[in-house]
């Protein structure tokens, strides 16, 4: 597995000096962005050289502790399966003795950036990485089910904070955002499914559904058109 070393940060850390949920996903990407680079295979590469991108497609996160203000913790990843126009990737934080404190299976889908439709990963890309064993956890491939009843919440605005280097809302400030309206405090797994992009000027409706053991966030457009569906369990 690919592993990078950190410490959290004060700037990552939410009131309760505990690692925000999206400081998770900021992480895992990270380090999924790490690893890429290092093997030649980064988003310059795909954009310069082959014309293609890595869209994520699901996020689905166990989490077992949010580390706390100057605790080290080691963040890996690993791909598992490439086949198709799929990546299938798993990734892990733990402490540096080896506590786990979050686990997650995520799928990516290789797009063709002069078309922008779903192609085949390339050979090259293919063989830059050598698969993996997964790893134990639950795997969900279920869509997430949207409660009926849903309750608008406060519009949002993309702004330049929210941007990345591929110039659209970053993957991260998604689960930001459905976090700040989850307003749960013991979030124990996280589903995120992404259906388009959005970027800079693009107005955001959070949609709040109440479920058994958590909540579900519809972030869509002023026309209803979703734009990504995050759950919260608290279990």
């Amino acid at each position: 597995m690919y592993t990078f070393e950190s410490r959290i940060r004060q700037s990552e850390a939410d009131r309760n000096e505990l690692l925000k949920y999206s400081g998770i996903v900021d992480y895992f990407q990270d380090c999924a962005i790490f690893q890429t680079n290092d093997l030649g295979v980064g988003n310059r590469f795909l954009h310069d050289e082959l014309k293609t991108a890595w869209v994520l497609s699901t996020w689905n996160i166990k989490i077992v502790r949010r580390p706390a203000i100057g605790e080290k913790i080691l963040t890996g990843t690993a791909p598992y399966e490439l086949k198709g126009f799929f990546g299938k990737r798993n990734f892990r934080m733990s402490t540096p003795e080896g506590e786990i404190l979050s686990v997650a299976d995520s799928l990516w889908t290789m797009l063709d950036l002069r078309t922008g439709k779903p192609c085949r990963v390339p050979e090259e890309v293919v063989n830059a990485y050598t698969p993996e064993e997964k790893l134990p956890m639950e795997y969900i491939r279920s869509r997430i089910e949207i409660p009926d009843g849903l309750r608008e919440m406060e519009k949002i605005t993309v702004t330049e904070h929210y941007i990345d280097s591929n110039l659209h809302m970053n993957n991260s400030r998604y689960v930001e955002t459905a976090a700040d309206c989850a307003e749960m405090e013991d979030i124990k797994r996280i589903r995120v499914e992404y259906h388009r992009q959005a970027r800079r000027g693009d107005i955001l409706i959070p949609l709040r559904g109440e479920t058994e053991k958590g909540c579900v966030i519809v972030i869509a457009d002023p026309e209803g058109e979703r734009i990504c569906v995050a759950e919260f369990l608290r279990a």
